[in-house]
């Protein structure tokens, strides 16, 4: 007998709309944008691929429980692509405005080592009320970054926090309401999104149903030539069984089965997450600022299937900040960024040293980071009113210091994008 979860009933109830998806004209982008005023792009088919060079394999994330996350190993690989479909559906139904409009998407993506369903979603405006209603599998809005396709982000580098908390690219099955108030001119023209969330656990491994709620309220206005925007976050679920391998070191922890894990943890997690964002313009190009901060509390219970382990109280914590300038003509690209990661790890109710050897003994290493990247557009032509390809070359070189599991290493990325 099949188990029906979240994502399964999700999946179901949008899947004959998307039958019904047309070429449209206009659309919401399921790469987003973190100006809550720009939040559209053309409908159609959309194909990204990242082919990359790798001088190392991906960092060993050590003093954190283990996330379901893809990890780039070493060399030339065809690291990351996309194709998606994206339109405007019907807004009326048996003679009844649904209302004022539908949007669907649907996208595949592979990333290192198979291809998922990354996105498959309906959303429906109402421009009066200025509300909107999304159902499916998508990209949550956490922070900046996360509802951005990777390939899409100015550095082609998830943040070291992203990759810890959300296994570099959170794609889970949910619903959203977001609400963006207009708030007229004596509020100087601050715009506001609100965004609430219940989505599926899929990410989390668990074995049993799992929701979790997230909330994120963003904040933007222009003065200007500046552009100021600010957010704050926050998740919270309470997990059972949720599966891991606490002793497997290596760097690849991605799994695709709820079977086979050789540890569990039962308990709480709470997430808090602040942003700040500046962007100004000039003659001489965009310069820019973008920073993030995030805590996380995990308490419960360990165990193994035959015996419990311990009981685990870890709070931790990450950030990054990166700067970055973008060439008047928008063809060159440089930035740098640096990432912060900590955590304090303490169990309870174990006489042995039965964890020592696990992934959450990180020999009091702090991991940090520090990358400089150089961007370069290329070939971008349109080839008729609604086909478009271009090519981005990206090189970084970063570097982990007091950081053993991260040495100095350049990554290579070229980006092509096909619109049609």
């Amino acid at each position: 007998m099949m188990k029906l979860s979240l994502s399964n009933l999700s999946l179901l109830l949008i899947t004959p709309s998307l039958l019904l998806m047309s070429q449209a004209a206009q659309a919401s982008s399921g790469h987003g944008t973190s100006d809550i005023s720009s939040d559209s792009a053309s409908s159609g088919w959309q194909a990204d691929i990242n082919l990359s060079y790798r001088e190392e394999n991906g960092p060993n994330m050590l003093g954190f429980l283990p996330t379901n996350s893809h990890q780039q190993q070493a060399g030339l690989s065809l690291n990351h692509a996309d194709l998606s479909y994206q339109a405007n559906l019907p807004t009326e139904f048996s003679g009844t405005q649904i209302s004022d409009q539908q949007i669907g998407r649907i996208a595949l993506s592979y990333h290192s080592d198979d291809v998922e369903l990354s996105e498959a979603w309906i959303e429906n405006r109402w421009n009066t009320n200025n509300l909107r209603l999304t159902t499916g599998k998508y990209l949550p809005r956490i922070g900046f970054l996360n509802h951005v396709h990777q390939h899409a982000q100015t550095l082609i580098q998830s943040p070291l926090m992203n990759k810890v908390y959300w296994g570099d690219e959170l794609s889970e099955a949910g619903v959203r309401l977001e609400w963006l108030p207009k708030l007229g001119k004596r509020l100087m023209g601050i715009q506001l999104r609100h965004s609430l969330n219940i989505l599926g656990g899929d990410h989390l491994n668990s074995n049993d149903n799992t929701l979790a709620a997230l909330y994120q309220l963003e904040a933007s206005q222009q003065l200007g030539a500046l552009q100021v925007a600010a957010l704050i976050n926050g998740y919270y679920t309470n997990v059972s069984d949720r599966g891991l391998f606490l002793f497997d070191l290596s760097n690849n922890t991605h799994v695709h089965t709820n079977s086979g894990y050789t540890e569990f943890f039962d308990g709480d997690i709470l997430h808090l997450g602040a942003g700040l964002k500046l962007s100004y313009a000039s003659e001489f190009g965009d310069f820019n600022y973008q920073g993030e901060y995030a805590q996380r509390d995990e308490k419960g219970l360990l165990y193994s299937a035959s015996s419990d382990l311990a009981d685990l109280s870890m709070t931790s914590n990450g950030q990054y900040h990166q700067l970055w300038w973008t060439s008047p003509q928008q063809q060159w690209q440089l930035a740098m960024r640096y990432d912060y990661l900590y955590s304090d790890v303490e169990v309870a109710n174990t006489s042995d040293n039965s964890l020592d050897d696990s992934r959450l003994n990180n020999n009091d290493a702090t991991p940090k980071r520090i990358s400089w990247m150089a961007s370069w557009l290329f070939g971008a032509h349109n080839t008729n009113q609604n086909s478009s390809s271009q090519q981005r070359l990206q090189m970084i070189y970063s570097d982990g210091p007091d950081w053993d599991a991260y040495p100095a290493q350049l990554e290579i990325h070229l980006l092509q994008s096909f619109r049609f």
